[in-house]
């Protein structure tokens, strides 16, 4: 793949650095248009509610197979009054 700053030869907008803050967290979806999340899922039993996702900062390199997609996932024990990563 060589130097991810280099020019593609394809063309591929590349997105080389992405950076979560609790200051960008509500940027809009247009601040970065090559973001991307998917598979969606959710369960909910009682108080018990979890809810998994799939996130790519860069979608165009990521249908390739040339970037990552990470996989996050919340759990609240309350019925969604707090919320957690951790078992």
């Amino acid at each position: 793949m060589g130097d991810p700053t280099a020019e593609d030869p394809y063309g591929a907008v590349k997105v080389v650095e992405w950076v979560q803050t609790p200051e960008n967290l509500t940027d809009l979806s247009s601040t970065n248009p090559y973001d991307d999340a998917r598979a969606h899922r959710g369960a909910i039993r009682g108080d018990f509610v979890v809810m998994g996702y799939s996130y790519t900062p860069n979608w165009a390199a990521s249908r390739n197979g040339n970037d990552k997609y990470d996989f996050y996932v919340r759990r609240s024990f309350d019925g969604g009054q707090t919320w957690t990563t951790d078992p």
